[in-house]
């Protein structure tokens, strides 16, 4: 599998960010053609966005587009994205992300879950009254500040088509102690930050974007896990938003760090001294030392417009804010088409608004829960309550007894909370982290990324030709023809169908495979809306599958590629031929490259004037030199020359183009890593020099193939059998050890 992962997380809704900006436009009014001219895109483009929302939103026309308000939905997550991009409808990023604000893509499973910072001794002491997304109530002398949330998950993987050789679940990460510095919050989105007694901020997860291409607008923090501090100072209050980080410094100073683009300026907070924050999707507000609120942000955001009043806490959701004032009432503003913003009377200890619906805990520790309940989010098990997190499908909440227990989730799966005492709650996009009452973190992803992250190393039983690893899937073509597959199914891309078969390719949530007649079959996919399924006719030799995208060679030599047309793609090139002798083709989602008279040549998919500056490079063809097979990755390539070397080109920011010297029959790229099979049978890996890789070694043995996906790789053994493991979990969960 060859992978288009790297770049964007899912994003928040029904449309893209593509579809939103025009949907923005279409409203101010005009033709397809004078929208285009605004946007700097083609008409073309225009009109094939306008056409997907009517069809996604079910609506008649233009004028029902334009008076429709979103309503509480998901696509892939892609991102990653992100997360994955399968992740979503919500996906995202995803995307490129993911992905990503959405999808995908939207996943079976055993989970990698991260444990850390254990202390003995005393819960730490009361912070400041304040709340990010996340808010904390206590009925009990045990106080602490709340932590963020905005958060979006993936849908729920379903069981294995095969039965499994093994289920043992990855075990969390041991993290050394800190008893003489406790974390008294936590705040998580796609990265996670903690803020520890000292007043000292060390933040990890994701960063996407400045690892592989700075991009003028976002600037996340995940290599700051390895700093003391994300900027220096000491600190009472931070809070992560998406792709940014605020904090409040203990002299009241408020600084911002990160996303920076176009409609939120620089991020730059208004003047004056603050008790604490809450940061959003695209938004912010903050409690000034006088009780009075602060809100900035994004368009997209809607939390501009505070009400005025004196306030003990505040919580930003995606679209929408709410706030305690100092006499318990409960204040709502911003978007409220799921009822989100309509908060019940009485009088409340805390609150925390999601993507759309709110949770808030009364001063008698009971919890009520509002607005959309899609996936369950709002049904809050009864009980009394300490703190409570409100994400998009899942709410996680610590009870009066210190356990963290989650809820909702729907038909995405929902959250299981590590056993331990806890304090509070941050519920973010693909995982949730708690401040245990010891003073160290726990975090643990939402189901459908364990079975991203991990649960794919239970294979299937018997004898095998070859197999191919997708997103969060895998397939095997059995001794005798058949196709077996395993993982997430949310797009039915393991429904393999009956037939025998020479090979098999697993993309991003669709699978195509090579039948015994030469003709290429396809299944999964997002219906009429994923173009990777539709395969031409015609008899071919090989197919290969990546992101979203599909590629064979014709039994006559010519390459075709064909796949989705995405609102980050150009739509006019989702579709390439070359002309006679290919020998090999590859692709993900981003680039596909093919190999012809020994040469190799590469084009990419990417509409780069989408990035506005931004968004990957272009994939360069290979270096001179005869080879025998091509791969395609995130953003680079490998090839084995005739003389079984490999040579790899493109983006190597986590070490992936640094093939070892050696000779090889056959390699695999994927999103950060690669893995080749040498002429002694053995595998070898490489790349993944990243804080979310734990392991790129195979299993001992000899292997005929390998095949390397995004969050797990797959060999089949010289007898036969296939061999699975977990290179890497999901960077915002994973607790980092203390800096040396």
């Amino acid at each position: 599998m060859e992978r288009d992962r790297g770049g964007r997380p899912p994003y928040p809704g029904p449309l893209t960010p593509a579809e939103e900006r025009v949907l923005r436009e279409l409203r101010k009014g005009g033709t397809n053609a004078e929208i285009a001219v605004r946007l700097g895109i083609s008409p073309e483009t225009v009109k094939t966005h306008i056409a997907r929302m009517l069809s996604k939103l079910d609506l008649a026309d233009r004028r029902q587009l334009a008076a429709w308000r979103p309503e509480a939905g998901w696509r892939r997550l892609r991102g990653v994205l992100a997360v994955p991009a399968v992740l979503s409808s919500s996906a995202r990023p995803m995307v490129w992300v993911g992905a990503g604000l959405a999808g995908a893509a939207v996943i079976v499973g055993v989970a990698i879950l991260i444990v850390a910072l254990i202390r003995n001794g005393d819960p730490p002491p009361a912070a400041p009254v304040v709340s990010t997304p996340e808010v904390e109530a206590t009925s009990t002398p045990v106080t602490a500040s709340p932590a963020t949330t905005t958060a979006t998950s993936a849908p729920t993987a379903t069981a294995a088509t095969a039965s499994p050789t093994s289920t043992a679940p990855a075990t969390p990460t041991p993290i050394p102690p800190s008893s003489a510095d406790p974390v008294v919050e936590v705040s998580s989105s796609m990265h996670t930050c903690a803020l520890r007694e000292s007043g000292r901020v060390v933040c990890w997860g994701e960063n996407w974007w400045t690892d592989r291409w700075p991009a003028p607008w976002y600037d996340m923090t995940r290599d700051d896990a390895r700093q003391p501090d994300p900027l220096p100072g000491e600190y009472r209050s931070v809070a992560a938003g998406y792709g940014f980080t605020c904090a409040v410094r203990k002299s009241g100073e408020l600084i911002c760090w990160g996303l920076d683009w176009d409609n939120f300026g620089d991020g730059s907070p208004p003047a004056g001294e603050y008790r604490a924050v809450s940061a959003g999707w695209g938004g912010l507000c903050a409690v000034r030392e006088s009780g009075e609120l602060a809100c900035w942000g994004s368009d997209f955001s809607d939390v501009a417009g505070e009400p005025p009043g004196k306030y003990r806490s505040v919580s930003v959701g995606v679209r929408h804010a709410c706030a305690v004032r100092e006499s318990g009432e409960l204040v709502c503003w911003g978007e409220n088409y799921a009822g989100q913003a309509s908060a019940p009377p009485g009088e409340f200890r805390s609150v925390s608004a999601g993507e759309a619906h709110t949770c808030a805990v009364r001063v008698s520790g009971d919890l009520v829960c509002w607005g959309n309940n899609q996936f369950g989010q709002t049904e809050a098990p009864p009980g009394a309550y300490r703190s409570v997190s409100a994400g998009w499908p899942h709410t996680c909440a610590v009870g009066v007894s210190g356990e963290a227990t989650c809820w909702g989730g729907g038909i995405y799966g929902g959250m299981d909370a590590l056993p331990g005492k806890y304090i509070s709650v941050s519920t973010g996009p693909t995982h949730a982290c708690a401040v245990r009452e010891s003073g160290g973190v726990a975090c643990w992803l939402a189901n459908s990324y364990r079975a991203l992250y991990g649960s794919l190393e239970a294979s299937p039983s018997g004898k095998f030709l070859s197999v191919s690893v997708g997103d969060v899937h895998a397939c095997a073509v059995r001794e005798l023809g058949g196709i077996v597959c395993w993982g997430h199914n949310n797009y039915k891309q393991t429904d393999a169908p009956p037939g025998t078969y020479r090979s098999v390719t697993a993309g991003e949530g669709h699978t195509c495979a090579l039948r015994d007649t030469g003709e290429v079959i396809c299944w999964g996919g997002e219906g009429d809306d994923y173009e990777s399924v539709r395969a031409p006719s015609g008899v071919f030799r090989s197919v290969n599958a990546g992101g979203q995208r599909t590629c064979a060679v014709r039994e006559e030599g010519d390459a075709v590629c064909w796949g989705r047309e995405a609102d980050q793609f150009d739509s006019h090139e989702t579709f390439y031929e070359w002309d006679g002798s290919a020998r090999s083709v590859g692709t993900s989602g981003w680039d596909a490259c093919v190999l012809r008279d020994g040469g190799i040549t590469c084009r990419s998919w990417l509409d780069r004037a989408y990035w506005e500056g931004g968004g990957p490079p272009a994939l360069p063809d290979a270096p001179p030199g005869q080879y025998r097979s091509v791969t395609v990755g995130a953003s680079f390539a490998c090839a084995i020359q005739d003389t079984g070397e490999a040579v790899c080109w493109g983006d190597n920011s986590y070490g992936q183009a640094d093939a070892p010297r050696g000779a090889y029959r056959l390699i695999s790229a994927s999103d950060g890593y690669a893995c080749a099979v040498t002429e002694s049978s053995e595998v070898v890996c490489w790349g993944g020099h990243g804080d979310e890789f734990i392991a790129l070694d195979a299993p001992p043995g000899t292997y005929r193939s390998v095949s390397a996906g995004y969050g797990y790789a797959c060999a089949l053994r010289e007898s036969g059998d296939v061999a699975c493991w977990n290179v890497r979990v999901f960077a915002g969960a994973n607790v980092p050890p203390e800096p040396q």
